[in-house]
């Protein structure tokens, strides 16, 4: 027995050793959790892509972003600075996005729901219910273009998603300028948490590189986002969503007899029970505008997984945010 003892005492030791090194792994700073208290603001500022409000220089600011791509936590080739603040009805994110080289900005896709990951672009990652497996992606380019995503878990992002929210850019001879207000009754939270999951991130397309402010094994998902915490008296609204339609049909037979005009008018209504659940309700469904199911090939032995996939609706009847006013050209 003795002897046994004697044997397993240096196998424990070397055993307590490698838990002890694995404990004090070094995690780089771009890869541990970071904080930001975000502040409110006295006044909204006009969105329209230049930082000369007053309120932008009250904002908090976060500007240690690093290197994802080409190679993770190294030092980002330009500097990148994030404003933060929010009021009662939307929290507002602007970016200076700073280049040596303003000619060299690659900014090609100028309509409306494309995809701009060939263009330089900004994107802002929300979680608010801070599980670090769900939450929304609001990106944009130098030419303003909304582009917008929900994540269906932390590796697949549903872009077909669309939301209400509002964003312009600029650009100059210190690089480009991204302003985004994202209403709060566009998203689902719970109002008792002031604590929300909160990520940026930045691409250049000339150099193939991309930035950020949290990131693991090259991944800015809701599970490697970092916080923001501060967010308090938030205006959720009623979470009723009302869209109105109607669908306009011609007839005219080829007996030459009198051409029919047909109407046939839908509504959907949707209302959050709770903040983290949807009920829908259709009248007269229009089956033209119902979205394509994604084509899957399987080629094991395992069944599909059917996932319902709730789409909230584009257009709010109900939301009540105002688009602050446009600026005029004097």
């Amino acid at each position: 027995m003795a002897f046994a003892r004697q044997l397993l005492a240096p196998i424990a030791a070397f055993g307590s050793l490698v838990g002890s090194v694995a404990a004090q792994e070094v995690i780089p700073e771009g890869g541990r959790e970071k904080t930001v208290r975000i502040v409110r603001a006295a006044a909204p500022p006009v969105i329209d892509g230049v930082l000369d409000e007053e309120a932008w220089r009250l904002a908090v600011q976060v500007e240690d972003l690093h290197e994802i791509q080409p190679t993770e936590y190294a030092a980002a080739s330009e500097r990148t600075v994030v404003y933060l603040m929010y009021d009662a009805n939307a929290i507002y994110i602007a970016a200076r996005l700073y280049d040596r080289e303003p000619g060299g900005i690659t900014a090609r896709i100028l309509r409306q729901g494309e995809r701009v990951f060939g263009d330089d672009w900004f994107s802002v990652l929300l979680d608010p219910f801070n599980d670090k497996r769900s939450g929304y992606r609001f990106q944009t380019n130098p030419n303003g273009l909304r582009e917008e995503g929900l994540f269906q878990n932390i590796s697949e992002e549903q872009w077909d998603w669309q939301g209400i929210w509002y964003t312009a850019s600029t650009t100059d001879d210190q690089g480009w300028v991204a302003e985004m207000a994202i209403p709060f009754k566009t998203l689902s939270f719970d109002p008792n948490n002031d604590t929300w999951g909160i990520n940026f991130r930045r691409a250049i397309a000339r150099r193939d590189e991309r930035t950020g402010w949290v990131s693991r094994n090259r991944n800015s998902d809701p599970s490697t986002s970092g916080i923001v915490v501060g967010l308090e008296g938030l205006e959720q609204g009623l979470g009723l969503d009302v869209v109105p339609s109607a669908s306009v049909g011609r007839r005219r037979p080829f007996d030459g007899t009198a051409t029919t005009n047909d109407t046939e008018p839908s509504l959907d209504v949707f209302y959050k029970v709770t903040p983290s659940l949807t009920t829908a309700l259709t009248i007269n469904t229009d089956f033209s505008a119902t979205e394509v199911d994604d084509r899957q090939i399987n080629l094991s032995r395992f069944g599909l997984t059917t996932m319902t996939r709730i789409v909230s609706a584009s257009t709010c009847a109900c939301t009540g945010f105002r688009r602050p006013a446009a600026r005029r050209s004097s």
